[in-house]
């Protein structure tokens, strides 16, 4: 396999996949904020929001990076902080409606990607 040509159509079906993620792309083709946001509304979704601190250690970014990305999407109402009810120094990372929004756009989005591309997804690797 090494050395040769990517299929075409391969290359093009991950092409579409990049941008039917358009949605929950916020600053671009960068996938720091989008990673972030996953990891959020996937924690959240299993009843355990994330703290920074667990952000920060469950991305394989610096924590520069993170905090910058994080800054700007708190500023730009992708998600939000909320104090913990027990203990207000904890704070939690929350979903906002226009991430959810933003997610169920790119769900449609990789679905057309997906019933668009059936003829190669059922090609043999």
């Amino acid at each position: 396999m090494e050395g040769q040509r990517p299929c075409k159509s391969c290359a093009q079906l991950v092409a579409d996949l990049r941008s039917a993620l358009a949605p929950v792309l916020p600053n671009g083709p960068s996938l720091v904020a989008c990673d972030i946001l996953t990891a959020v509304a996937l924690a959240e979704n299993a009843g355990m929001p994330l703290t920074m601190k667990q952000l920060l250690a469950g991305l394989p970014y610096s924590a520069t990076g993170v905090r910058y990305n994080l800054a700007t999407l708190l500023e730009d109402g992708w998600i939000y902080k909320e104090s913990s009810g027990s203990d207000r120094r904890l704070v939690h990372l929350r979903t906002s409606a226009r991430l959810e929004k933003a997610l169920g756009q790119t769900k449609a989005n990789v679905l057309a990607v997906m019933a668009a591309n059936q003829p190669l997804l059922a090609e043999d690797p």
